[in-house]
């Protein structure tokens, strides 16, 4: 299962978005371990562009089911709550 945390550098959700990803890892047993990605960074790769920061995907899907746009910006709603987490978890775990 591959995890990306895809952000914006001073996005204010950020850091719920790793608590809440690392709180719903360690509920399910899971390593605590995915990639980072500063959506400002040359490097990123173009297929995880677009997203709003932040975004967590679970094998290249968005855990709420966005979908990238172009001018992505901070998310409104904030970090993907824990328990919308620990459902794509599972998910993506069948």
């Amino acid at each position: 299962m591959q995890l990306d945390l895809l952000y914006l550098d001073g996005c204010p959700h950020v850091t719920a978005a790793r608590a809440r990803l690392r709180e719903a890892l360690d509920s399910l047993g899971l390593t605590d371990s995915w990639r980072e990605w500063d959506a400002t960074n040359a490097e990123m790769p173009d297929h995880l562009r677009g997203f709003a920061s932040p975004t967590i995907l679970i094998n290249g899907v968005d855990v709420v089911g966005k979908q990238p746009q172009e001018g992505a910006t901070c998310a409104a709603g904030g970090a993907p709550s824990v328990e919308w987490l620990i459902r794509a978890l599972r998910e993506a775990g069948r």
